[in-house]
């Protein structure tokens, strides 16, 4: 682990995970970029809004037998509410994503799939082939317009609020997910599986009165 001082208000960021270059202080909310000469100060983010999601930085689980410790996150809006992003840095110094969403969540890693499909051919219902280790068919079960609106933590990419993103959530039969984002040109791809919330073993969680997982 890496912990530079924030360029703007001297406040420590920590680095965690090898690919993490961007980092948002915890108090003056500025994004930084980890650079060979040090830190370089991008801009002020705003805060993260008030979801009730029970996560936060710091928080620690397991995952088929792995430790990890969420790290960053990016917040998203589409017209049904709010859904996080969380990154997370494993105890081997690897890293993944996890989604939280309406008390779902997927464990996801980037894939160098590619998909030819467009956003607007992929509705709900339709089935797409992922070749991912295996070939495998999935269903499309949700797209939608989002927006990214916030940020916290250490991330591999910067935040940048107001940052539009298609994206089309798909599962197939045997409890396996994936997300195309289509923000980016090729649409990336992550791959993983639906998890529940007692299976990642929670520690360090916020506390918030009458929640129950």
């Amino acid at each position: 682990m890496h912990t530079l001082p924030c360029p703007s208000c001297g406040a420590p960021l920590k680095f965690e995970v090898g690919l993490s270059f961007f980092a948002t202080c915890e108090y003056c909310h500025t994004q930084s970029r980890r650079t060979d000469k040090g830190l370089e100060q991008l801009g002020v983010i705003s805060e993260v809004m008030e979801d009730g999601s029970p996560l936060q930085l710091g928080a620690t689980g397991q995952f088929e037998g792995s430790s990890f410790t969420l790290v960053g996150r990016l917040q998203y809006l589409y017209e049904r509410g709010f859904w996080n992003e969380w990154y997370l840095a494993f105890a081997d110094g690897t890293a993944s994503w996890l989604g939280e969403a309406q008390g779902y969540y997927m464990m996801m890693q980037w894939s160098n799939e590619s998909v030819s499909s467009q956003f607007s051919q992929l509705k709900p219902g339709k089935q797409l082939s992922l070749k991912l280790p295996q070939p495998s068919a999935f269903t499309v079960v949700d797209r939608k317009q989002a927006r990214v609106v916030s940020g916290e933590g250490e991330l591999p990419l910067p935040i940048r609020e107001g940052y539009d993103a298609e994206v089309v959530d798909l599962n197939d039969s045997k409890g396996k997910c994936a997300t195309i984002d289509f923000s980016e040109s090729p649409p990336l791809v992550f791959v993983g599986r639906y998890c529940s919330f007692e299976e990642l073993k929670w520690n360090g969680l916020r506390q918030i009165e009458g929640w129950l997982p």
